[in-house]
């Protein structure tokens, strides 16, 4: 049941222990170990934060006191600064290799990897085939941003 704030306490905290198991799968090497099955907290994070997100802002949107507009920038407001920490600690650890295996990047190619990055836009050199060479996660909140509200 919902607190009075419109919060859930429980999936708030499934919520927290999922996107932990997240970060673990994805700094494998930097634990050199890994947890069986860490992908399905990814599903369990997705799912939960659709239910969060939703119940968040859907009644605002359906009332017409929040347009689709102001929601997408409510999300950038939130989520750029944490995007903009994690960018600046994966800059160094794809430099000393401690991310997802691909063809490494050379000459401008970081800095213009980079600058996509920071506009959260994928990257013109893919190597292995990852839209975010330089953080691979990124490609959850680049998929966030382009899906529209149906009706």
């Amino acid at each position: 049941m919902a607190s009075p704030n419109n919060r859930y306490a429980y999936l708030d905290g499934i919520r927290g222990v999922a996107a932990l198991f997240v970060v673990m799968r994805h700094t494998i090497p930097l634990w050199d170990t890994q947890v069986f099955r860490t992908y399905l907290a990814v599903d369990i994070f997705f799912i939960l934060s659709g239910f969060v997100i939703a119940n968040a802002y859907g009644r605002k949107m359906d009332a017409g006191t929040l347009s689709l507009g102001g929601f997408f920038l409510v999300r950038l407001v939130r989520l750029y600064p944490m995007y903009v920490i994690s960018l600046c600690l994966a800059i160094p650890a794809y430099l000393y290799g401690l991310t997802e295996p691909g063809a490494p990047l050379s000459g401008m190619e970081i800095p213009v990897m980079i600058g996509l990055s920071l506009l959260i836009l994928p990257g013109i050199y893919n190597p292995g085939g990852l839209l975010f060479p330089i953080n691979g996660p990124y490609w959850s909140l680049f998929y966030e941003g382009s899906i529209r509200r149906s009706h």
